[in-house]
């Protein structure tokens, strides 16, 4: 939820992720010590793994080019939630 007391949705790309959190790149940044709700969407050959977890935003690293993503890095636990092949 935002400082305005409205929820927030925002997406991007993982990097990193462990069981402890991960590194999202995006354009769009939640401020330092946000607390926030992650969904991430794990493809491994023909399976896919959801991972959902609460975290809290540890560092935010805006991109000095306009063209590129910036990043966050997020501290959570992370726990799969399912996992389905993408032929079924």
């Amino acid at each position: 939820m935002g400082s305005t007391g409205v929820w927030l949705k925002g997406e991007g790309l993982t990097r990193d992720i462990s069981k402890k959190g991960a590194y999202i790149l995006t354009r769009t940044f939640p401020p330092i010590n946000t607390h926030i709700r992650l969904e991430i969407i794990l493809a491994i050959r023909d399976l896919k793994y959801r991972l959902i977890g609460n975290g809290r935003v540890l560092r935010v690293e805006p991109s000095s080019e306009p063209q590129k993503r910036g990043g966050f890095a997020v501290w959570s636990s992370l726990e799969i939630l399912a996992g389905s092949s993408d032929s079924a």
